[in-house]
């Protein structure tokens, strides 16, 4: 099972409404870091540029407080065209597990010739 959040910055509130309907559990937030309040002065003065949204992308790091084992951050940008199942089986299981072992050989390695390590965090 599954359970899918959209952190949603304060702003952007009351688009989010279409994330509740297609069963998304929708957390409105605020940045939790305030431009003004970061020590570097390059970054501070600069920040406004980084990537689309600024300090406002600092949301993500919302999703480091939400209550599961495997936690997977997208943005709105990005697809899935595979089912990552294997991925979080081999990180859940043990990897002498039979689910482990199974999960492990489902995998598609970008490095086949590469071991994989025996926990996957």
């Amino acid at each position: 099972d599954y359970k899918m959040y959209a952190i949603v910055h304060r702003q952007a509130e009351t688009c989010s409404g279409a994330l509740r309907e297609v069963g998304f559990e929708v957390i409105v937030v605020d940045p939790p870091v305030d431009s003004r309040d970061i020590r570097g002065s390059y970054l501070r003065k600069n920040i406004h540029k980084e990537r689309c949204c600024g300090a406002d992308e600092f949301i993500k790091l919302f999703a480091y407080t939400l209550p599961a084992e495997i936690i997977v951050h997208v943005d709105v940008d990005f697809a899935f065209y595979k089912p990552m199942d294997a991925l979080f089986d081999a990180i859940r299981f043990e990897m002498d597990s039979e689910e482990g072992q199974m999960a492990r050989g489902q995998l598609l390695l970008e490095r086949p010739d590469e071991v994989l390590p025996n926990k996957i965090d």
